[in-house]
């Protein structure tokens, strides 16, 4: 059996269950390990006229919002924006991160994504970042092979060096921002890195020759990989909130369920000090404190590697 590496940072284990939703989960620990654009983009138009309505909202917010920012009133601009996070995450709510997994949160949320809005287009040198952006990928020298062209190489990767460079320091910045700490917790740098650099890439590929496809993901490390496991047993389990089935590797400790996002644990965690079992706490990290002993305690050995 060969599957894409998907591996899970936190456990290191593969995904071993059929993907079926747009963000990958781990099935060992319920970490979020990845986004598949492939999935997501069956989800996005499953249903056209749910599509055609969307753009239509979408083209009047971001228009009101346009207007917002070119009268400089950042205020309007974010409550524009705001809306239109709400309205996608309402009329796509498979597209909601499964670290998103309470109405609470999702409301913070879609007001952390508007600020984030306003915070990277109205920051002193956005509008010059993104001309000389323009500047580079306009320089890009393209070249046609039979009926096909693609793009010249050296041209190519200073324009992709450029936009790696500056979407690693924008990720970053934002994530030092007090006010953005919900960015750390839901939706990690990794992971974000990831998205953007695999949308990067759909677009690209296409453009460049076969010989230098694996050189491309190689740089903004997306090389396409395949492993072989060993058979895994998967056991069906029904969800403890929603009693939807769902399929558990055998050895896993918590697991997300597709159908309500919740979390379902399946071990509880000895302490290594005292031998005490411990309930995995709701914010369980890679280690926890003994309820018992104040020992700390590994939740998760590493599976594989």
């Amino acid at each position: 059996m060969k599957i894409k590496k998907f591996i899970c940072k936190r456990c290191l284990a593969p995904k071993v269950t059929k993907i079926e939703t747009a963000y990958v989960v781990c099935d060992y620990c319920a970490s979020l390990m990845d986004v598949d654009l492939t999935t997501g983009h069956k989800e996005f138009f499953a249903d056209t006229n749910k599509v055609v309505e969307y753009e239509q909202d979408k083209q009047k917010l971001e228009e009101f919002a346009a207007s917002a920012f070119q009268d400089g009133d950042k205020t309007s601009y974010i409550h524009y924006r705001h809306q239109f996070w709400t309205m996608y995450l309402d009329t796509y709510p498979e597209y909601r991160l499964p670290t998103v997994n309470n109405p609470k949160l999702l409301a913070e949320w879609c007001k952390l994504c508007a600020n984030i809005d306003a915070f990277n287009i109205f920051q002193e040198g956005a509008d010059e970042e993104v001309h000389q952006q323009h500047q580079v990928n306009n320089s890009i020298e393209y070249y046609t092979i039979g009926d096909s062209q693609f793009a010249e190489w050296e041209s190519f990767m200073s324009a992709t060096k450029m936009y790696h460079d500056t979407l690693m320091h924008n990720l970053k910045e934002m994530r030092e921002v007090p006010e953005f700490g919900l960015l750390n917790k839901v939706f990690p740098l990794d992971i974000a890195i990831k998205k953007e650099m695999s949308m990067y890439a759909q677009m690209w590929i296409p453009y460049l020759e076969e010989k230098y496809h694996e050189r491309f993901l190689d740089y903004i490390g997306l090389k396409t990989e395949y492993i072989d496991i060993p058979p895994v047993e998967i056991k069906e389990k029904p969800c403890k909130s929603c009693n939807q089935l769902m399929q558990v590797p055998n050895g896993a400790i918590v697991s997300k369920c597709g159908n309500c996002n919740t979390d379902n644990v399946w071990t509880k965690v000895a302490c290594t000090g005292c031998g005490a079992e411990n309930e995995l706490p709701d914010d369980w990290q890679e280690t926890i404190t003994c309820a018992y002993c104040t020992v700390e305690t590994r939740v998760v050995n590493k599976l594989f590697g």
